[in-house]
């Protein structure tokens, strides 16, 4: 939560939000003109050319702060996953293994090592 927050931070220091207000108001009123204009197709169209530049504009004036952003968050954002998202098993633990065999012949090969308790529910073919 506190690392989102620093990032948002740091969008908003790095951000021209002028810019970005000014290229917003843009894109609104291309899209109210289409709005006022609905039986004017060229009107129309070309508003709609003017929303989709102010959209590029947009988008360029607000790539630079979150590129760098990026920069911070995807190589923190790795290192969390990697430390965080797995954990391996623990004694006492409930876990559910499944498996999914050619045959159910196949399940008697299958060695597994390390387990307590293995609570098998169907082994009717194993002896074949």
């Amino acid at each position: 939560m506190i690392t989102g927050a620093a990032l948002t931070l740091l969008y908003r220091a790095l951000a021209d939000e002028a810019a970005i207000r000014r290229t917003r108001e843009i894109f609104k009123a291309r899209v109210l003109e289409m709005r006022l204009y609905p039986d004017d197709m060229v009107l129309i169209f070309r508003a709609l050319g003017g929303a989709i530049a102010a959209q590029g504009s947009y988008l360029r004036v607000a790539a630079k702060p979150i590129m760098i952003v990026a920069l911070i968050a995807v190589p923190l954002f790795i290192q969390v996953e990697a430390r965080y998202a797995r954990s391996p098993l623990t004694p006492g633990s409930n876990t559910i293994v499944t498996a999914r065999l050619n045959s159910p012949s196949m399940f008697c090969s299958v060695i597994v090592t390390r387990l307590t308790l293995l609570s098998l529910t169907s082994l009717r073919n194993c002896g074949e």
